[in-house]
């Protein structure tokens, strides 16, 4: 029973986050060596989505961290009629306090979250994503 329930939210379930550096996913053979210097060059960020258990490339933000932060935002607070406000997550991996912090106003002056919870990311992520990590988890309105 609390299998078929859990089954039931997997696809509502939305996550993505902002990549500090790609030399994680670079070393871990996720992205080309191209893919890395170009990315540290023109300090381009990409967005990755989970979706269905595979991480993609959504947006890629450019320029400094709290431009990158605030276009990680908007991505949310653009859809925030879909947002389920009980309980949204921000996670991440050794990132500083200012940025989860940046993250958490933003949202709670966009939308009426009743839970927004701070928390580590798990091994996967912080191993192939490396640290200053950062995303946005929640569950989309049936």
């Amino acid at each position: 029973m609390i299998y078929e329930k859990i089954l039931k939210l997997v696809p509502r379930v939305r996550t993505s986050f902002i990549i500090d550096t790609l030399k994680y996913l670079y070393m871990g053979g996720r992205c080309s060596s191209i893919q890395r210097w170009a990315s540290s060059a023109f300090k381009i960020h990409p967005r990755i989505i989970v979706e269905n258990g595979i991480m993609i490339v959504g947006e890629k933000f450019k320029g400094k961290r709290l431009a990158v932060l605030d276009g990680l935002l908007k991505t949310v607070t653009v859809r925030k009629d879909k947002v389920d406000t009980h309980r949204v997550f921000i996670t991440h991996s050794l990132t500083p306090q200012e940025d989860v912090d940046f993250l958490s106003k933003g949202l709670l002056s966009e939308i009426k979250i009743d839970d927004l919870l701070d928390t580590p990311s798990g091994c996967v992520i912080a191993a192939h994503c490396g640290p200053k990590t950062i995303g946005i988890i929640y569950l989309e309105k049936e």
